[in-house]
């Protein structure tokens, strides 16, 4: 990764992470193997579609939170939509939610000082409770997360995701993009607050255009990416509280008493407390993403509390599996599920 700053101010707008993308289609080439050696490790790019094809390096930008520039296009959507379904998806979506977006947006959302940032992790289970006894500040839920966690507010940018029941909806405000399922947007929520993406592809811009008075948000590699800003840039706390943001797994689950269900070969990292977790390709790059999140915050003195027990940022540290006979099954278990479905 690299800073990039902006050559007028001198200020730092974002930084840079390196992918691999494949030369022929254009789209981000998966790891098929990663070789350790000592605190170093080599891995090895193949795409799916084109197994024989070189990868070229590309990049892509993770604006600091509380500097995006509406007006810049930080490329997110380049590689990673070109040549799948998102972009139909998201049109699709768009068009079923047309009856239900408003210019009502996050704007109507109050600062305060305190935003409690609730992700579905594993570790929610064990600290949702604690959620019931905050009195001051705003809480936040994410996805799944909202069916553990008692929340004021619940925020979905993806665009297949469905699972809130009706029950749940009814209890709190959603904040939704405006390419979210329709199927999601349509449940009774006490009230739909909207963004829309300001990425410059397709169908962003028409839609930033018949809605300009909605919030832009700039898509990241999750749902979290696009709540920092929010934070950052409307609510302006002094501190952000991240509960259920597990990057790893220590006990084999992904949601809350369900099982990891991610793709992609599992591996043993550990906690920074040092206890030995599951990760994988996806879920590193979260942390990473999280972590140069938290850094840019703290810069702009909003503190960053880690409350996820079983560790938001874990330690790259490979385990001997050896060492851990649970572990290992799963992940043998993991790979060999893999290896059948390819």
């Amino acid at each position: 990764m690299r800073f990039v700053f902006d050559t007028d101010t001198g200020i730092r707008m974002a930084i840079m992470r390196t992918v691999h993308v494949c030369e022929v289609c254009g789209i981000e080439m998966d790891v098929v193997s990663r070789t350790q050696q000592g605190p170093m490790s080599t891995e090895t790019y193949q795409c799916a579609a084109h197994p024989t094809a070189r990868f070229r390096d590309a990049a892509h930008m993770i604006p600091d939170p509380c500097m995006v520039d509406p007006s810049r296009d930080y490329g997110w959507a380049g590689s990673r939509s070109t040549g799948d379904k998102k972009p139909t998806i998201q049109r699709a979506n768009y068009n079923g939610n047309k009856a239900l977006i408003t210019d009502e947006t996050v704007d109507q959302i109050p600062q305060c000082d305190v935003v409690y940032l609730v992700g579905a992790g594993p570790s929610l289970k064990k600290n949702a409770a604690a959620l019931k006894e905050v009195t001051s500040g705003i809480v936040i839920a994410l996805n799944a997360a909202i069916n553990y966690a008692q929340a004021d507010y619940f925020l979905a940018i993806d665009y297949a995701f469905t699972n809130v029941p009706a029950e749940r909806a009814k209890k709190c405000d959603a904040i939704l993009a405006t390419s979210v399922n329709p199927a999601l947007a349509a449940l009774p929520w006490k009230r739909r607050l909207w963004m829309t993406s300001g990425v410059k592809a397709e169908p962003q811009t028409d839609i930033a255009e018949a809605h300009p008075k909605l919030w832009r948000f700039f898509e990241g590699l999750n749902c979290t990416f696009a709540a920092m800003q929010l934070i950052a840039q409307q609510i302006k706390p002094k501190r952000i509280v991240l509960v259920g943001m597990d990057c790893c797994f220590t006990d084999g689950e992904h949601h809350p008493g369900e099982p990891i269900a991610y793709g992609g070969g599992l591996h043993v990292v550990s906690t920074r407390d040092n206890r030995p977790a599951l990760s994988c390709e996806i879920l590193d790059w979260q942390g990473k993403y999280l972590a140069a999140q938290c850094e840019m915050l703290a810069e702009h003195n909003i503190e960053v509390i880690n409350a996820t027990e079983g560790g938001a940022l874990p330690k790259v540290l490979t385990i001997t599996l050896a060492a851990d006979a649970k572990l290992a099954d799963m992940v043998a278990d993991n790979n060999k599920r893999l290896t059948q479905a390819i």
